[in-house]
């Protein structure tokens, strides 16, 4: 028994144990997810769902200009991989009213049930006069967020940079949606609708980058409107006749001996072949085997002497 120490008492209610997970603060969620599950949502959003989106809240209301909701959107343009950037530039250099005669000219009209294209006429797109704004965030014809209606003041958000993806989709946006209604005439007509005579002149090759701009932009990824599947099937169907006036026009070139006519004809017939993706027919480029067939001209016959290499 001397052998035996005394137990020193233990307290039954030790301190608890740190947990390993970092502290989270609550007040940086919105609802139970942090924002950026939501941005993540909000990614996949079409884009007439966005202004209801924002509606919401405050929260949402910033979140809608957050650039991580809308990277997926810009990158699935493909501006910079395709180098679309001279296409953007074109309908930049556009004329409003040039813009409207391409959008209006020989459509016929569609009752505003049936109109899908619809999805961005709402708002005055100029701002609202001092003391008549209202909580109410719109989209406006062009897709962009105003404020419009009502008597209650409210606090405005910043203008996003120039450079930020909010504000490069949305320039991309604006030149983009006044050429989708053109898209609803005849098949025959798009075209000439598109690149109206009247118009400022578009190379071949730069009307196909417009083309393939158009055909990135009614994707599953960027959905611009809610009929984007309809517009999307009319543009290809598009697409498909400009492929075919190319290959014409790259015969006629062959015959003048146009070389920059021939070259703008390939560039154009290979801007239609990679916007077409899955949906084009066959998987041979035929204007690439009519550009191999014809190449002899490139080689420039006739200008020099192949003795004159013999010494």
């Amino acid at each position: 028994m001397d052998k035996w120490t005394t137990l020193e008492p233990v307290k039954l209610h030790g301190p608890t144990r740190q947990s390993r997970l970092p502290p989270v603060n609550r007040y940086t969620f919105i609802g139970v997810f942090p924002p950026e599950v939501h941005v993540r949502i909000i990614a996949y959003l079409p884009i007439p769902s966005i202004p209801a989106c924002a509606r919401v809240s405050r929260a949402f209301s910033r979140l809608v200009r957050d650039d991580r909701a809308w990277k997926q959107k810009y990158d699935a343009l493909g501006i910079t991989y395709f180098e679309l950037d001279p296409a953007i530039d074109a309908l930049d250099a556009i004329s409003p009213s040039q813009r409207a005669s391409q959008s209006t000219a020989p459509v016929d009209p569609v009752p505003a049930e049936e109109d899908d294209f619809g999805d961005f006429t709402s708002a005055p797109l100029s701002p609202p006069m001092p003391g008549t704004q209202e909580p109410r965030l719109m989209v406006s014809e062009y897709g962009d967020f105003v404020v419009a209606g009502g008597a209650k003041p409210i606090s405005t958000f910043p203008t996003p940079p120039a450079t930020s993806l909010y504000a490069q989709y949305l320039r991309v946006h604006r030149l983009l949606i006044p050429l989708l209604p053109a898209l609803l005439a005849s098949p025959h007509l798009v075209l000439p609708t598109l690149f109206p005579e009247g118009a400022t002149p578009m190379s071949r090759s730069l009307q196909g980058k417009v083309l393939h701009l158009l055909a990135r932009f009614l994707g599953p990824l960027v959905q611009p409107t809610l009929n984007w599947p309809n517009a999307r099937r009319a543009l290809m169907a598009t697409l498909d006749r400009f492929d075919g006036a190319l290959l014409s026009a790259f015969d006629v070139a062959d015959g003048q001996a146009d070389e920059n006519g021939m070259k703008d004809c390939a560039m154009a017939s290979w801007e239609a072949w990679v916007a077409l993706d899955e949906e084009r027919i066959g998987d041979e480029w035929e204007m690439g085997r009519t550009w191999a067939e014809k190449r002899g001209i490139f080689y420039e016959h006739g200008k020099w002497e192949p003795a004159a290499n013999i010494t």
